[in-house]
């Protein structure tokens, strides 16, 4: 049962995004904390939790009915990427620790920025998933591509992609 506030919002809808907006922030802490724990991992153990991750976003089309089961997987993604980017976050942030204050302090604003616009927007936009994953198979493949190939601006070109493919 959802009740509609003085200002027009429906209860359920707000309290579905914030609860939303509340797992991707555990999320990223999660991810925080696996990538703190995971900074001295050596190449092997690091590549093995990156696959976890992995395994377990796929184990999360499996648990959708489930929310308990839902949300401890996607704990597990946080932590288990985290754990395996610690390393190469560690030796960005030793090489250059701005880099990754700049990264990070970019995706806060672009979640915070998407999660306004999603605030905002009424409708349902769960029909273009489909689209969105196929151009997510893309981009991983381009950034496939692009690691043996050398393009001209291919960095930026991959990162816009990902930007818009995500933002979507």
């Amino acid at each position: 049962m959802s009740y509609a506030l003085s200002s027009g919002t429906d209860v359920g809808e707000t309290s579905a995004f914030g609860q939303t907006m509340g797992l991707v922030a555990a999320t990223l802490g999660m991810f925080t904390l696996g990538a703190y724990l995971g900074r001295h991992l050596a190449g092997g153990p690091s590549l093995i939790c990156f696959f976890i991750g992995f395994g377990c976003i796929f184990g999360l089309n499996y648990a959708r009915g489930s929310g308990a089961a839902g949300i401890g997987l996607l704990a597990a993604v946080g932590l288990f990427l985290g754990l395996g980017l610690g390393g190469g976050l560690d030796a960005y942030a030793s090489a250059d620790p701005g880099v990754v204050w700049q990264a990070g302090a970019a995706t806060a604003l672009f979640v915070a920025a998407l999660g306004s616009v999603g605030y905002m927007i009424r409708s349902d936009l769960s029909a273009g998933y489909r689209v969105l994953f196929l151009l997510l198979l893309g981009l991983i493949v381009y950034g496939l591509v692009s690691l043996f190939v050398s393009m001209p601006a291919g960095n930026v070109i991959y990162a816009l992609l990902g930007l818009g493919i995500f933002g979507g």
